[in-house]
């Protein structure tokens, strides 16, 4: 049942604001020559507090200790047993077995926690492949967005599905569903028409699924780990008109999704406001942390999450202070108080997928990897 927004703020009452203060535990300089890395495009830790990068350029994943040593690498690039062609996420299993998705071709590669190659998961639905985007893992099931493509004459129809995973690969019964066609003979690519809820949802430690189907909606629906809905709520939102060089950025990401030949002569549209929500995150305590669009750099704060029960009370808000360019730097959250961020990590992504011009590679520069504890504050 849909809980009014009303519902939502009375059952709160006024909210509290709290703030999310972070001190350096340690950095990897892009010109250390310690290490090597091409783009990090996503970090975990395991419960002894281990981090593990996941290099979606070098298609392997290092592994460091809590003080930023460290300790092996896992995977390498390669089309053999345990070698990855363009990796596009990591996961944690609940045994703490590493898996990461990779995009060609598709499968889940899972590994020990010592990195021994275990096995691969090639998921299809309806006999077809699919091609997963992102997954994670809690109470023994494998939930991922994936995406599948059919070319008919003319156009691209894509559809995409977030569900469960079976130990065999083939996908259950989705929880959620959507797609849009694309036709070649207009060869137009439109933002919000085709946008994906690939970053907008997130797995409970019992299995539920949190997950925000709508870009321009501040609307959550949550599932059990069965797929059954349980909760579906809504809130008022201002959306955060975006600037001109904002606008610019986001038709740059287009274009670098699109950056195979046959759409060369696209043209493109963005929209003129930022996503009601551009992430969702489960706390350590249960908490359902949300990173609405005007959070992106709000007041002088890095990050400003709303912070709601998992049922939509109204909670408060989160100010994660931090210095740096919260449009350009990923933030990974490894547990409340411990976080990952990548610097520059935008511009290292552009480059990788020969979005950047001659001039603008000269100015790039390796991105720093910073780790900080966190503390927070009411």
């Amino acid at each position: 049942m849909r809980c009014s927004p009303i519902w939502a703020f009375l059952l709160s009452g006024v909210a509290s604001a709290g703030t999310l203060e972070t001190n350096e535990a340690w950095r990897i300089s892009g010109e250390d020559d310690r290490f090597l890395f091409g783009v990090v495009s996503r970090a975990v830790a395991d419960p002894s507090g281990n981090v593990y990068l996941l290099d979606s350029q070098l298609g392997e994943v290092t592994v460091l200790a809590p003080d930023g040593s460290f300790l092996r690498r896992i995977g390498g690039e390669g089309d053999g047993p345990g070698e990855l062609r363009r990796p596009a996420d990591l996961f944690l299993f609940d045994d703490a077995d590493v898996g990461v998705v990779v995009l060609s071709p598709p499968k889940i590669v899972r590994y020990d926690a010592s990195g021994a190659h275990v096995g691969d998961r090639s998921p299809t639905r309806d006999g077809r492949p699919l091609r997963v985007l992102n997954a994670d893992a809690a109470a023994g099931r494998l939930v991922a967005f994936s995406i599948q493509s059919r070319f008919d004459t003319g156009q691209r129809t894509t559809s995409y599905t977030l569900g469960r995973i079976g130990e065999d690969g083939r996908a259950a019964r989705p929880i959620l569903e959507g797609g849009y066609t694309l036709s070649y003979e207009e060869l137009h690519i439109d933002e919000g028409e085709h946008d994906l809820p690939v970053a907008r949802w997130a797995l409970a430690p019992n299995g539920a699924v949190h997950v925000a189907p709508e870009r321009n909606a501040y609307h959550v629906v949550t599932f059990t780990a069965d797929g059954a809905r349980t909760q579906d709520w809504s809130r008022p939102h201002e959306a955060r008109v975006r600037s001109d060089e904002e606008k610019a950025a986001a038709e740059a990401t287009l274009r670098q999704m699109y950056r195979h030949e046959r759409y060369q002569r696209a043209t493109f549209s963005v929209e003129e406001a930022e996503p009601a929500i551009l992430s969702l995150r489960l706390s350590d305590v249960g908490e359902l942390w949300i990173l609405p669009g005007s959070g992106l750099g709000a007041g002088d704060a890095f990050h400003r999450y709303d912070v709601s029960s998992v049922q939509g009370a109204e909670m408060g808000r989160l100010d994660l202070r931090l210095e740096g360019d919260p449009g350009a730097d990923a933030v990974h959250w490894l547990s409340d108080e411990r976080i990952v961020v990548v610097e520059a990590l935008t511009d290292a992504d552009r480059a990788m997928g020969g979005a950047s011009s001659a001039s603008d590679e000269a100015e790039l520069r390796l991105p720093d990897i910073v780790c900080y504890d966190v503390t927070r504050t009411e």
